[in-house]
Parts: structure tokens; C-alpha cells; sequence
């Protein structure tokens, strides 16, 4: 039989060198060695194998035919044991003296078997690099000492089938696997166990494969002295800002202050000045116009131009000092000016700084100045107004040359040539002064971004500030800043457009680095009638970052601060364009004024440059985590791309401190010393020995890398794989290629994989896989994809998983089968609960942090070894000190059937932070239990959905921590944008959640108790959380049955959180407050502030943003009332009204079916509206159903406590349904002939539902009924139909017979069945039967089904089947009767037609068991005389004159009772309270009888209240 492993990446096969088949064992161990266990009475000697004989394999078994022989063994027992065994060649390989591998002339170009029965030593050679051309085969000993200088291996695959030891070294030893080809294993020919055997062609294990079938593995890349891979960051060095180039800095200072050095520039950085009230001379001129003058306004001179024919002429002024000017470098250009203009028009734009320059050769260049920042889009100003503008400009070397340059003119030239006149006045061109340059150039840093931002550097100039649309100006001396000492700020005026910056200013590049957070402060004033806003953004080339949206303004100061977090992605944009700068803007505004004040950009850390690690006892950091290496530290935020890689520089150790120090500042994570809980985890990456693929030799397969399996090689057989960093392994989409995969080992006792490092992954991690008790700790995952950790296929018990770590877990693109999950991965994924699991992390997976997907049973390969195991219903081993964050749920126990152990499942310790959706998800399920644990930062702390008897207890819920809030905040806007840092969803108002509590199908199912939460602390939902938080919710989606024994004790509020909200939940909420420690002190039950529920006179309650009330004193317990599925949701309305105990009334409450799940399958028997009836204990209640107003009777009302155990006090003392008085009884079967074309009332029994046949029926009818029983579908002898019946027609004493006509045929051919008429119903021909389900889930614990018919006939098509009942007094006490039709074996399918169950004849000595009689319209105007003389009339008896219509000969005059016990035995009559007097029920009476009182009164109190 050939035999193929499934799913495997290139391997390397070891066989083992324990041998387990005699009784005699011995123990014997070299220095190298690990213990082995060897046959010491297996004396035979084995010769080595020529290696040519496993290349002459034909065929070997395709992939996919590895898990299907293997499970044909198991069936066949054809291998005893099942597993690869060691080989007993290898018996004294320990006693062998080993050999040089460079000694052995080996062909490595042709596959190289290490022989069996033989040690190699990987000797030191001059080759670092060793090439297996066709693979390496170990079959004896192969010893990688930890002396050997080889640096690399390459080969297509490793297989281990004997020993393969590799020493810890220092120096590095590289693995590669390489090859796009499938590879062969063939097993040595003295392999026992037979699976891969030459003879059954071996089996294909796939590309790039490391093997081990039988073998023994001692692989190590870590000291032994080093017990720690991963600890938890204690504290955090900040590393400052980043620092500008000081020979930037230097030669900036220099050019700005450099002097020409020529004694004519006494005053170099000054080149005009001019105010207009002294001499002139001849530098000033009009630029062509025909008049030009100084103009004195009283003692102020100012410069005109009037009567510009041209818009290009206006205020001219010489550079006469041109030889003093700097090229390059910043001059600052102010000035004000007038319009002057005669035309209608009285606003114009504001002028052009332009230059002239005349050349040496005679002409003149009409020139644009060059202006540092472009002026962009500005508005027009108003005329015979003075009006300010600035700008910076620089000249080029050109410009200033004399050898080209004979002169410089700046002139101010009007855009309209309708400007008559130009006004110029206090006009300044200069360099910035001293204070500026050294503000700008010799103190300046990152520290602070921005310069002069207090405006007091000048008392002219906005310089370095400027704005790209409209004008900016400073204001000095003003009291009407926003602070008696702010008497400075910036004015932007002329606005026309509201994506100009109004406030801008460069920043060095240097600065916008990775991980720096800054503070923006800023006051800000918008002149308008309407409030503005103003956005402040960080402009980097394309890249704008939004730093604060201001809060709104209207003429008044507001104070805008935000900090702002930079990422990678900002520094390279900073250092890869010319444009860093503020960005300033208004809000959906062009036109409105803006001052700025006192603006500030300050570096507030963030860049971490070391590490001070927790101190572990002998954690080794000093010789284990040596530089160079790589460390991981897991994310900080919801996010789990934010954990960060980063290199070591140096260790050192301090004061018993271990400091790390980075190449580079990475991201300051949270450490224990913000957060005693929950600082991250620092974890080293880098081992010695690495196994790698190479990523370029299989480009048409990107999702293909290598694969590490240990192949069905139980104990005691022993693996130790320590310390090896796996990089690029797994092959998506196929089956069983992983990184490290125990393959099918069964018991592994003793068998370790420890300390490894596995990354970059293309599918899974670690995969046990029909393997127990093997011992997986200290490993590291980073940027998984799919399921990390996983139990394959549900029968993996009793393996020990213990600080293991796992981040960065994304899905795969290709799942390996349609039923599989690996798109949202998990790190630990679980299939069996019988495990433990303790002191792991789970710190960014892709969904669920550690994902409880059990199964109803085991699946896959090992299937067959656990038939009957459920691994739903199995007990949680131990769950103890785990951790789970940035993921999107910390911990799921979602889809599936729902865990629901015999025992509690308890989560210890567990701490659950900082996950995007939910800390934890219990889900369908019950009897979870969190205990000690701490829950923080979480969109939903606690999410109990459909999920039965948890418990809470002694545990910590917080929303919104005041640390996550701090990193939030660091990061500004950018937080909120997605993928989001931040919790808050900015005016949604759906804000955190600690604990949901939603409902559940069914509070009797699985001995349900209701959930309770002991010893609970709650904060963060208050001030300072998300709008809408709340400590405790309720939700409205698919709302079920709300557990009244849901329940409360001990629960304590840190700060003020908002304790409860109810206002979108459910509108049956109940929930005991057992000490009043969640209210005011008292017991009592927190209820929906609904007319659903609202019913104890002492409710009040809890503030109107709860909607909850509270009820002091209060015991609630809940009635469930089942009825048919006839009426439209919503249009069933139950009232109920009654006393408490204490005699008072209830406010009324009006239920309807609150379910809002979608019903799949309403034909199913199990199928009903569903009303609970949720009151005070101890309670006398009575309720009427009501459609579109009306009374009426829904046929039955199955009705049972909800809350039967573990509730909080007594039974109702009366719980009546009022029951309308039937049309009739004698037929109880409704639409028996299917001629209306459709199943109305009909009903299935079993997963296919029913199907009205067409042109099928008995006796000619045209419609049949027919149930599916096929066996592929679920059939069986359950398998039928059947529909309920009027259970107010159901009397003790009464008798009726059934009739039906039935076929019977094959499901799959169609054949006619006949059945035995005398077997029972067990035999192989059974015939259906007829019975009724009796069931009173209050009075009756269990159900009756007596027979009602049986065939008569069996040789038709159509049969009879025919039968009589006799109502017994416990038939007449059933809140419901069913009618079942089935009893035939599967594969035959049902059809029925004409079914009838009729009356036969009433007792006449029980008048109570005979329908009410009837007031008509033809008989009830009648007279006594007159009624008599009609032969279908009749009139009542003395104290009832009223003329009723004959119904089969019976009436009943219900006023003969005068006592209110004997009405109430008599179910046609009602006693009313108010005339005490006997009447016939509900509607059966004419209008004016008392009863008809009552129910006037019962309708006017439903509308009053509904």
C-alpha cells in the first residue's frame, strides 16, 4: 500500500534513533547526545543503503493521498503501531566514533546520506557555505558541533530518519531551503512502519522540506544559560528631538550676517528707510508716470504717483546701495499704501512688488521680484484707505553683479489702470536683524518648531510667518488680546479663498521625524458674526497632518492645543520635498478676518532610544541579547501594526536594570511604569541558527516557502528544537506545510520546542496536529499569516502552551479548505479545552487574540480515534496568566455550536487591553467564568452574547484608561483616522462598553443559571471616556429571552463612570442588584424603563439617560407563554395586569413577541411566537391576548418558568390566560385536505420542512402533503408531520376518532413502501403511527403521547389509517397538544391527505364540557314564545332570557353560578369581580351582560397605557 504524507514543505527527514519495540530498553547518552532509548536484545546488523535506490522511485503518492492512506491504515491496522519507529541500525550510533564529514569525499551534487548506524561530524573545513544539489538524508548521527565554522547550508530538503544534533555556537549557522520541486521521502528499508517504504513508492513531501520520520532532533540557537525570550518593558529613555545640521545652521548664521566689508555700508543690513518727512533726494520716482511728489499731511510726508495712465507705473524707489546688497539671502520688504480713484468702482487688488534693473549695456529689464513665498490668491482693498503689506524677497548673485547691474529700482505698480493714484508711505527694505538670525539660525533646534511665534522678535515684521492668500500683519500693543500679557498677534486680512494658509511658517527638515510628538498652542480669533473654526495642519510636501480643529469662534478668543505623533512615512516626506511648513486655514470660510497669538510647536518626546527591561531572575539579557540583534516590541496601541522591530547598539547593565540601547529612536511604547499592567512586551528576535528560504528561486509561487513537520513519530522518540529562528516558512493554501508541524505523533512526552523564533510566515506557525503532551514555550511569531498556534483538528489534549508570544497575525489569501478560518486568524487558535495554556501573550493578531473554535466533534485524520468526543462539552484543562491585546477581540469562543463544558471554564488572570472590538466574546455558549482579571481599553470589555451562567468575579473593567487616553492624544487627529488608534467614534455616541449582558435562546437549556458578576470594579465610562460610554449595556440586536437571574454583588464604581444604559437594548431587562452595591444600597432588580416590564409600583428611576429603572425590595421572576406562529410579529399583544403580594395592583404591561431573530424554519414543530412574561414573585396575575385590539385565543399558550432554577424567590400564586370560547370542537383538524393550496397549520418534524404536492391527492383530491425522510437528510422514524390542536377543546370525557389517508414511498426511487401492519415500532418495516403530545411544563414534568391511530391497510396507494382517543383529566390539564404522524424508517417519505379528528359524541352528564352558545342576530331579538317556536333556536334557562341559536343541541346557562369557585371550574363561564356574578367568557355574550363591562374596561386601560 502506498503511502503519502499531505501537505508538506520541503523537508528534512530524520529517523529516529530510539528504538521502542522490545520490552528491554537501556539509557545511554554521550556528551552530545540526548538520552536515547535503544533495543538492547536487537542484535541484528544492518548494512548501509546504496542512496541510488531511493532515486529510482516510479509514481510516488500524490499530496492529496497522504491522509487518506493513513486513515486506511488505521481502519486496517496494517502498521501495529502507526507510527514511524527508530532505526534499529542505529541501536550504538552513540558508541560510534564520529567522522570528519569532510573526510567522506561526498558528491554534493547528488543527494548525501548520512548512513544509518554511522556519526558524522561537521568538521571545521574551508567551505563556510555547504550546496546540497539533490538533498540531504540523515539515516545515522549527524553532529554540528558548536566549533564548526560553517556559516550556511543550502539544499532542497533535509530528512531525519536518524540523529541530528546541532550544538549551540556562537557564530551563525544558516538553513536554506531552496527548489520548486516536489520532493520524495522514501524510508530506509529497515523502517517498521511501512507508510513511505520503497515499496509503496514513498511519499511526496513537497518542496523545500525539513523532515523527521523516526528520527531524534537536538537543534539549538540559544544558550542554555538564556530561559527567557520575551520580558516586559520596564521604562523607556526619551532620545529629544531630533537636531538640525549644525553646518546648515552655521552657514545660514554667516550669510545672514555677513558684511560686504566696504566702509560705504555703515548700516549693511538696511538698504531703504524711508518714512517720507525728511530729504528725499533723487531715488525716489513714479516709474514712467508724468508726476511724481512728496505730499505732506500736516507734519506726515507721504510719496504719490497720481494720474497713472498705466497699471505698471507707480512709487519707484533706487537701490543707490545696490553694492550693499547679499545675494541669497532674506530681505524683508514693508510698506503701506493708498488707492486713490475717481471711478465707480472703489476696490481694487492689491499691488504688484516688482523691480527694474538697468544693464551696463544701456537697457533695462522689467523684472518681478523674487519673492520667498508666493503671495497666492488675495482680495481687494477699499480705496482712500491705507493699507499695510509685507514680503520677503532675495536678489541672485546676477542681480546684485556691477558687472551686469548698473542700478536696482523696487517699484509699487497698481493692478487696475482705474487706480488714479498711488500712496506710499513708511517704506523699509532691510535684512532681518540679529535677533531674528539668531533665533532662526544660531539657537534654533527641534525643541521648538516655530520662531517668533510670540510676535516680539520685531515690532514691524510677521518674518518668518507669512500667509499664501490675503495680507498678514503684525499687531502690537493691544489690549485687546487674549490675555492682559498678550499684547502681540497676527492679523490676516484680504481673504479669498479658504484653502489659503492665513498663518504659515517653514520648518527645518530635520525636524518632522519619526516617533517626535509635538504640541501645537495657539490663540485664534475669527471677526465674524458666525462661529469659525480654524484648522492647524502640518504640511510636508503632499502630505498634509492635521494637528487641531480650534473650537468654534465668533469675535471671541478660544485656546487651541492638540499634539500631534510623526510616523515613518512624515520623516521621508520631509526629507524628500522642499516644503515643510505650518499650514493654517478656516473652516468653510474665505472672507472673515483671523488674528493668531502666541503660537507654540514644541517637542513634547515620544522618541525612545532605550530600553530598560524588566529584571527577570537570571534572564541573561547581557550575554543573550548581544548588538546587532534584532528585538520586537509588541504594539502599544488597538493597532497591531504599531509594534515596532528595531537593532541593538549596546547592553548594558545598570543598578540591577538592564538598558538597552537602539540604533534608532523608535516609537515610546507604554511600560510598566506608565502602567503597571500593561506595559508591552520586548522579545528578541534574532537567533544563532537560522532555517530560511530563498524568496527569489520560486517567483511563480510567492506564498510558498519552506516547511518543518515531525511526521507521525510518537514518544519516546524524543524532538528538542530550541532556540532556531524560522523565517519565510509555510505554503499557503496547502495542507500540513507550516513552519513546525507535529504531524499525526500521538503521545510526544518529553518532547520540547522551545525558545524559537518564527517569522514572516505565509501560513501558520506552530501546528499540533493529532499530537499530545508536547511542551511549547518561550517562541516569538511576528507577521504570521493565518492561525499561529493551532490544535488541527480537535483531539490534541494535554500539550502544555506557556509563554509563547505572538504579534502582527494577518489572514492568508488562499484558505487551505472552504471550512477553514485562517482569513481571520488567531494567535492561539483552540480546538480542544483539555490543554493548558499559561502566561501567554497574544499581542496583535489579525482577529482574536486566542480563539476557542470547538467543534460538536473531532475532525480530520483524527476523527476516527475520537468518536465519541465532543470537544464542546469538554472541560477547560487550565487557562492561567494570559494576555491579549491590539488584536481585534482578546479572547472568542465564536462561531460555532458554542462551548458549554460540563464544568465552569475558567479564564484566570487574564488580562484582556487594548483590543478594537471586544476584550472578550462568550458566545452561544455557558459557563464561562473570568476570575481575577483585568479588562481595559476596550470597545467592549466583556461581550455576553447568547451566552449562559458566566460569571465574573474579582475583576477589573475599565473604558477608557487614562494611559491609552495620553497616547491617544499624542497623536492628535491622526488618531482618529482610519486604520484608528483612537477608541472614540467622534459624534457617533456609541461609546464604550464594559460588559455586555445580552440575552439568550432559552433559560432552561443546559441548566442555565443566569450570568453574575462578584467582586467587579468598573471606571473609565465617565468624564473623560467616549460619549455614550457606560459600565454596564444591554443591546437590541437579535433580542431572545433577557435571564432575570442575571445578577449582581459587590460591584464598585472607581470614579464617575455611567453605570447603566438601556436606552437601545432589549425591552425585558432585568437585573438583580443582589446587595444594592450597583444602586443605592438596597436589593433589588435594575429593569428597562419600558411598558413591557415595568410593572412593580416601586419602581423609580435612574436618571433619564439610562433609561433603567430600579426597583427596591423587587423580586422578579419570568413566565414563558408559547403560541402558534399564525400571527404577524408585533401583532400580538399580551396584557397582563394583577396584584403583588402585599395585595397592591401592577401597572399594566403589554408584551409582545420581542424577538426579532429571523425565524428560518416556521413550519418546524419547535417553532412559536415566543411572549416571556417577566414579574413580581408571589404575584396573582391574569392575561389576555389581543390582536388589532381584539381579544383573542391563540390556540394554545405552552407556558413555563423561564427561571425555574437559581431564581430569587417564589412561584406566581395564580397565572390564568383567559380563553375565548370556541367556535367549535367537533373538528379539531384545520386545512386536513391541502385544497386551499397551501401547509397552513401544518407542521415538520425535522430539519427538511414540508412540501404540498401537487395533483398527488387521495381519492381524486388534487393536493397531498408530503414529509421528506431521506437518510442523507437527517431522516428517520422521527421524521413526520403534524400540527397543534384548540386545547379548549380538549375536555376530560370526550372521545374522537381520527381518519387520514396515507402513502408511503422510497425517498430515492419512488417506489411504493408497504409496511408491517403488526410489527412494532422498531422493525425494519415499521408503519407510521398517530399520537398526541400532551405537555404542561408547570404542573407535569414530563410529556404523555398517547396513540390516536394506527394503518389499517397497506396494500394501496393510498392507505387508511384510523383510530379513537378518550380525553383524560390529564390530557384537559396541557397547555398545548401536538398531532405527530410518523414512525417510518428513513428513506421513506410520508405523504398524507384527508386527515380528520372529530368529536365523536359529548357527555351529556358534563354540561361544562359542551361549546358556548351562540347570541345571533336570528335568534337573540327573539321573544320566549317566539324563540321556542324556531326549530334552531332556543331559549336559556331561567336567570338567562336570551334566545340562543341550537349548536348541536347543547347550551349552557352560566348565571346558575353564584359562587366564584364553581364559575371559575366551569371554563365557558368567567366570574366578574365587579357585579360578582357569573358570566358567559370573553365574546360570547351580548352587549350589555357584565362581562362585556369588563372587557370595555380591560381595552380602555390597554390604550390608556400602550
Amino acid at each position: 500500500m502506498a503511502f503519502l504524507i499531505t501537505h508538506f514543505l520541503p523537508v528534512v527527514f530524520l529517523t529516529a534513533i530510539v528504538v521502542s519495540s522490545s520490552n528491554n530498553k537501556a539509557y545511554a547518552a554521550s556528551d552530545t547526545d540526548t538520552a536515547l532509548i535503544i533495543d538492547s536484545t536487537d542484535s541484528t546488523e544492518h548494512k548501509n543503503v546504496d542512496s541510488s535506490i531511493f532515486d529510482s522511485v516510479i509514481n510516488p503518492l500524490s499530496d492529496t493521498d497522504l491522509n487518506i492512506v493513513y486513515e486506511n491504515l488505521l481502519n486496517s491496522n496494517e502498521d501495529e503501531d502507526l507510527h514511524f519507529e527508530p532505526l534499529a541500525c542505529n541501536t550504538n550510533v552513540h558508541n560510534e566514533i564520529c567522522q570528519n564529514f569532510s573526510e567522506q569525499n561526498y558528491d554534493l551534487s547528488q543527494k548525501v546520506v548520512i548512513p544509518c548506524g554511522t556519526c558524522i561530524l561537521m568538521d571545521d573545513s574551508s567551505e563556510e557555505t555547504l550546496h546540497f544539489g539533490k538533498g540531504l538524508d540523515v539515516q545515522g548521527k549527524l553532529l554540528f558541533p558548536s566549533s564548526s565554522n560553517l556559516k550556511k547550508v543550502v539544499t532542497p530538503f533535509v530528512f531525519v530518519q536518524g540523529i541530528l544534533i546541532v550544538e549551540y555556537s556562537p557564530e551563525k549557522l544558516e538553513f536554506q531551503l531552496v527548489g520548486t520541486e516536489d520532493n520524495i521521502f522514501i524510508s530506509h528499508p529497515d523502517q517498521i512502519f511501512s507508510g513511505c517504504s520503497l515499496q509503496n513508492n514513498g511519499c511526496s513531501v513537497s518542496k523545500k522540506a525539513f523532515v523527521v520520520a523516526g528520527g531524534t532532533l537536538s537543534i539549538h540557537g540559544i544558550h542554555p544559560s538564556c530561559p527567557y525570550t520575551w520580558t516586559k518593558l520596564q521604562s523607556t529613555v526619551d532620545a529629544g528631538p531630533a537636531s538640525i545640521d549644525p553646518s546648515f545652521l552655521s552657514e545660514s548664521s554667516a550669510e545672514s550676517k555677513s558684511s560686504v566689508g566696504t566702509s560705504l555700508c555703515m548700516d549693511d543690513k538696511v538698504v531703504v528707510n524711508e518714512s517720507f518727512n525728511g530729504e528725499l533726494g533723487n531715488r525716489w520716482d513714479g516709474t514712467g508716470a508724468r508726476t511724481h511728489q512728496r505730499v505732506f499731511d500736516g507734519d506726515d510726508g507721504y510719496y504719490t504717483v497720481p494720474q497713472s495712465p498705466y497699471s505698471s507705473q507707480g512709487p519707484r524707489v533706487f537701490l543707490t546701495n545696490m553694492h550693499c546688497l547679499v545675494p541669497n539671502v532674506h530681505y524683508l520688504l514693508r510698506f503701506q499704501y493708498r488707492y486713490r480713484s475717481s471711478s465707480s468702482e472703489q476696490e481694487f487688488e492689491i499691488p504688484w512688488v516688482k523691480m527694474t534693473r538697468k544693464r551696463i549695456q544701456g537697457w533695462t529689464d522689467w523684472m518681478s521680484t523674487n519673492h520667498v513665498y508666493s503671495r497666492g490668491n488675495i482680495n481687494r482693498v477699499g480705496t482712500e484707505t491705507w493699507h499695510e503689506y509685507q514680503t520677503v524677497i532675495y536678489f541672485t548673485e546676477d542681480t546684485v553683479d556691477p558687472a551686469v547691474t548698473e542700478n536696482l529700482g523696487i517699484y509699487i505698480a497698481p493692478i487696475s489702470s482705474a487706480v488714479e493714484t498711488v500712496d506710499l508711505d513708511n517704506f523699509t527694505l532691510e535684512r532681518p536683524s540679529d535677533a531674528y538670525v539668531d533665533a532662526l539660525y544660531v539657537t534654533r533646534s527641534c525643541d521648538e518648531l516655530l520662531v517668533n511665534g510670540d510676535a516680539h522678535l520685531s515690532d514691524r515684521y510677521v518674518y518668518p510667518f507669512y500667509s499664501s492668500g490675503g495680507t498678514l500683519q503684525l499687531i502690537t500693543d493691544a489690549d485687546d488680546g487674549p490675555s492682559t500679557d498678550v499684547t502681540n498677534y497676527f492679523r490676516s486680512s484680504s481673504r479669498t479663498s479658504t484653502w489659503e494658509s492665513i498663518l504659515s511658517q517653514a520648518i527645518p527638515i530635520q525636524c518632522p521625524v519619526k516617533a517626535a510628538i509635538y504640541e501645537l498652542k495657539a490663540y485664534v480669533r475669527v471677526v465674524s458674526e458666525e462661529e469659525k473654526q480654524v484648522l492647524f495642519t502640518l504640511n510636508l510636501g503632499p502630505t498634509y497632518i492635521g494637528i487641531v480643529t480650534c473650537p468654534p469662534s465668533s469675535n471671541n478668543w478660544v485656546l487651541c492645543v492638540a499634539k500631534v505623533q510623526l510616523t515613518e512615512q512624515h520623516e521621508l516626506a520631509a526629507k524628500t520635498t522642499a516644503i515643510s511648513r505650518l499650514y493654517t486655514r478656516v473652516l468653510d470660510d474665505d472672507i472673515s478676518t483671523v488674528d493668531i497669538a502666541k503660537v507654540e510647536f514644541k517637542y513634547q518626546g515620544g522618541r525612545t532610544l532605550q530600553l530598560v527591561l524588566q529584571q527577570e531572575e537570571e534572564l541573561g539579557i547581557s550575554h543573550c541579547w548581544t548588538p546587532g540583534s534584532e528585538i520586537l516590541i509588541t504594539s502599544h496601541t488597538i493597532r497591531h501594526e504599531d509594534s515596532q522591530v528595531a537593532k541593538i547598539l549596546s547592553v548594558a547593565e545598570d543598578d540591577g536594570k538592564n538598558i538597552i540601547t537602539l540604533e534608532d529612536p523608535i516609537h515610546e511604547p507604554i511600560s510598566l511604569e506608565h502602567d503597571a499592567r500593561t506595559g508591552v512586551e520586548v522579545a528578541l528576535l534574532s537567533r544563532n541558527l537560522k532555517f530560511t528560504i530563498d524568496e527569489n528561486d520560486d517567483v511563480d509561487n510567492p506564498l510558498h516557502g519552506g516547511h518543518f513537520i515531525i511526521m507521525i513519530t510518537a514518544a519516546p522518540v524524543l524532538q528538542e528544537i530550541v532556540g532556531v529562528e524560522i523565517d519565510g516558512f509555510g505554503q499557503q493554501g496547502r495542507l500540513g506545510r507550516y513552519p513546525i508541524h507535529f504531524h499525526m505523533c500521538g503521545n510526544v512526552t518529553g518532547s520540547v520546542v522551545s525558545k524559537n523564533t518564527i517569522r514572516n510566515t505565509k501560513q501558520r506557525g506552530i501546528v499540533v496536529h493529532g499530537t499530545n503532551k508536547l511542551y511549547v514555550s518561550e517562541n516569538i511569531f511576528h507577521n504570521t499569516r493565518g492561525h499561529v498556534v493551532v490544535l488541527e483538528d480537535g483531539g490534541e489534549r494535554w500539550n502544555i502552551f506557556e509563554r509563547n508570544l505572538g504579534s502582527v497575525g494577518h489572514g492568508v489569501e488562499k484558505l487551505i479548505s472552504r471550512g477553514d478560518s485562517d482569513n481571520s486568524p488567531s494567535t492561539f487558535w483552540i480546538t480542544n479545552p483539555q490543554n493548558t495554556w499559561k502566561g501567554n501573550v497574544a499581542a496583535g493578531a489579525g482577529l482574536s487574540g486566542f480563539w476557542f473554535e470547538l467543534r460538536g466533534g473531532v475532525r480530520g485524520l483524527s476523527a476516527s480515534m475520537h468518536p465519541d468526543m465532543v470537544p464542546t462539552r469538554l472541560d477547560l484543562l487550565k487557562f492561567i496568566d494570559n494576555v491579549s491585546h491590539s488584536s481585534a477581540q482578546g479572547i472568542q469562543t465564536y462561531p460555532s455550536s458554542g462551548y458549554i463544558p460540563n464544568s465552569p471554564a475558567v479564564f484566570e488572570n487574564h488580562k484582556s487591553y487594548r483590543n478594537r472590538k471586544f476584550g472578550v466574546f462568550f458566545h452561544a455558549g455557558g459557563r464561562m467564568s473570568i476570575q481575577g482579571g483585568y479588562i481595559s481599553d476596550n470597545k467592549i470589555g466583556v461581550l455576553i452574547d447568547m451566552d449562559h451562567s458566566t460569571v465574573i468575579s474579582n475583576t477589573s473593567v475599565i473604558g477608557y484608561s487614562m494611559t491609552y487616553k495620553k497616547v491617544v492624544d499624542s497623536m492628535g487627529e491622526q488618531a482618529s483616522r482610519s486604520p484608528a488608534t483612537a477608541l472614540c467614534d467622534e459624534g457617533k455616541n456609541n461609546g464604550l462598553v464594559g460588559i455586555r449582558l445580552d440575552s439568550y435562546h432559552d433559560g432552561s437549556l443546559f441548566d442555565a443559571t443566569g450570568s453574575r458578576l462578584e467582586n467587579v470594579n468598573f471606571s473609565g465610562f465617565g468624564s473623560g471616556s467616549c460619549e455614550g460610554s457606560s459600565s454596564l449595556h444591554v443591546d437590541n440586536f437579535d433580542t431572545r429571552y433577557f435571564d432575570t437571574r442575571n445578577k449582581m454583588q459587590n460591584v464598585q464604581f472607581m470614579d464617575d463612570s455611567n453605570k447603566i444604559d438601556l436606552c437601545k437594548s432589549e425591552m425585558q431587562v432585568a437585573i438583580w442588584d443582589v446587595d444594592g452595591s450597583f444602586t443605592e444600597g438596597k436589593s433589588g432588580y435594575i429593569i428597562s424603563d419600558t411598558n413591557a416590564i415595568r410593572s412593580h409600583p416601586d419602581c423609580k428611576s435612574l436618571g433619564s439617560d439610562s433609561c433603567a429603572l430600579f426597583c427596591p425590595g423587587a423580586c422578579l421572576r419570568t413566565m414563558t407563554l408559547l403560541v402558534p406562529l399564525f400571527y404577524d410579529r408585533d401583532a400580538l399583544t399580551l396584557e397582563i395586569t394583577g396584584t403583588i403580594d402585599d395585595g397592591r395592583s401592577i401597572t399594566p404591561v403589554f408584551i409582545k413577541n420581542f424577538r426579532n431573530k429571523k425565524v428560518y424554519e416556521p413550519q418546524r414543530e419547535s417553532t412559536h411566537s415566543i411572549f416571556y412574561a417577566t414579574l413580581p414573585a408571589s404575584g396573582r396575575y391574569y392575561g389576555q391576548f389581543f390582536l388589532n385590539d381584539q381579544p383573542v385565543w391563540p390556540l394554545y399558550t405552552d407556558m413555563k418558568y423561564e427561571d425555574a432554577v437559581g431564581n430569587c424567590g417564589p412561584d406566581f400564586k395564580s397565572f390564568v390566560i383567559e380563553k375565548l370560547n370556541p367556535l367549535q370542537c367537533t373538528e379539531l383538524i384545520q386545512n386536513g385536505s391541502f385544497e386551499g393550496g397551501n401547509t397552513d397549520y401544518w407542521r415538520c418534524l425535522s430539519a427538511k420542512c414540508l412540501l404540498l404536492v401537487e395533483d398527488e391527492g387521495a381519492d381524486g383530491t388534487s393536493k397531498s402533503l408530503l414529509a421528506p425522510n431521506a437518510a442523507n437528510k437527517a431522516g428517520g422514524r422521527h421524521v413526520g408531520l403534524g400540527q397543534y390542536l384548540d386545547t379548549r377543546c380538549i375536555k376530560e370525557g370526550q372521545t374522537y376518532t381520527l381518519t387520514a389517508k396515507v402513502k408511503l414511498q422510497n425517498s430515492v426511487t419512488g417506489i411504493l413502501y408497504e409496511c408491517n401492519l403488526n410489527g412494532y415500532s422498531s422493525d425494519p418495516l415499521s408503519c407510521p403511527r398517530a399520537t398526541i403530545r400532551f405537555r404542561n411544563h408547570l404542573e407535569q414534568p414530563t410529556n404523555t403521547f398517547p396513540n390516536v391511530g394506527n394503518m389499517i391497510e397497506n396494500d394501496k396507494e393510498w392507505n387508511q389509517m384510523s383510530g379513537s382517543y378518550l380525553i383524560t383529566a390529564h390530557d384537559e390539564a396541557a397547555y398545548s397538544a401536538f398531532l405527530y404522524i410518523n414512525g417510518v424508517p428513513s428513506d421513506v417519505d410520508v405523504h398524507i391527505d384527508e386527515v380528520s379528528l372529530t368529536l365523536i359524541a359529548p357527555p351529556t352528564s358534563s354540561p361544562h364540557h359542551t361549546p358556548s352558545p351562540t347570541v345571533t342576530a336570528s335568534c337573540k331579538k327573539l321573544s320566549k314564545d317566539k324563540c321556542k317556536k324556531q326549530p334552531n333556536c332556543i331559549f336559556g334557562a331561567s336567570k338567562m332570557k336570551i334566545c340562543f341559536v341550537k349548536k348541536d343541541k347543547f347550551y349552557f346557562d352560566c348565571s346558575v353560578f353564584t359562587k366564584k369557585v364553581t364559575c371559575k371550574e366551569n371554563t365557558l363561564c368567567g366570574y366578574d369581580i365587579e357585579v360578582k356574578n357569573a358570566t358567559i367568557s370573553a365574546d360570547r355574550i351580548m352587549t350589555g351582560d357584565p362581562a362585556s363591562k369588563r372587557r370595555s374596561n380591560l381595552l380602555a386601560r390597554r390604550s390608556a397605557n400602550m
